[in-house]
């Protein structure tokens, strides 16, 4: 209201730049019908849309796109950009510390990457601080950078390590209730909660790592997609011995 109060009075211009599958900050009071509606709210508006993804490989664009199937515009990998790997990783079953079992995964993956690819930029990306501590003793031995998917948006690394569990997307905290003041619904949440998985695939340059401790106890964004048709697959429990067909590392 106060920028169109603005632009009513002086007339001004106003240039708006957003993705709206990245909006991930509705806890700080954002809302997308501003965005989804621009010229609505400033009538005359015209949209333009920049659709090229010049960060990440084919593959990784294209997982982004079956993610957020039927969402939207697509997005399309930049010319000559690196056809990139996605790996679907699932343990066979659940341990009694599910995070001592996605750290020994991380550490696995790490292992290999630093072996094959020792300059190449490494994030492990979590869905919450508290996740993040469980690896941080994997991060410090393997030079890994390790971060939330909120504070890594605008980010990259060649090489992203995600947990995809249920638990963690989508995460509905016992308290969203009190953000009803500012519209959220359980459906407005995890809405969100799938941008902001988008956010964290989209980080990556050229490969993906998706973890899941079982396929039982994989995140129903990812359960049933396309995703998995396009993905590699790995047992946790053979990471050691994991070798790409061609050679390169996974």
């Amino acid at each position: 209201d106060l920028i169109k109060s603005i632009t009513d009075v002086s007339k001004a211009r106003i240039f708006a730049v957003g993705d709206d599958w990245q909006a991930i900050n509705s806890f700080a009071g954002s809302d997308l019908k501003f965005f989804r509606n621009f010229s609505t709210y400033f009538e005359g508006g015209t949209v333009a849309y920049l659709t090229t993804n010049y960060r990440s490989g084919k593959k990784i664009v294209l997982a982004g796109n079956l993610l957020m199937e039927g969402l939207g515009k697509e997005a399309r990998a930049a010319e000559g950009a690196e056809e990139a790997r996605v790996v679907l990783q699932m343990g066979s079953t659940v341990s009694s510390s599910l995070r001592l079992q996605m750290a020994r995964t991380v550490k696995g993956i790490a292992e290999k990457l630093r072996e094959a690819c020792p300059e190449e930029s490494i994030a492990v990306l979590t869905r919450t601080t508290a996740e993040a501590s469980a690896y941080s003793w994997v991060a410090k031995k393997y030079g890994l950078i390790l971060s939330t998917v909120h504070k890594f948006k605008g980010l990259e690394a060649d090489n992203v390590i995600l947990n995809v569990s249920k638990w963690c997307f989508p995460l509905i905290h016992r308290d969203w209730v009190y953000n009803r003041i500012l519209g959220a619904s359980i459906d407005s949440i995890t809405d969100e909660e799938h941008r902001l998985l988008y956010v964290g695939l989209t980080r990556a340059r050229k490969r993906l790592y998706l973890l899941s401790v079982s396929p039982d106890e994989t995140s129903p964004f990812i359960d049933g997609s396309s995703i998995e048709k396009i993905s590699e697959r790995l047992d946790s429990s053979k990471v050691n011995d994991y070798s790409a067909p061609d050679g390169t590392v996974f």
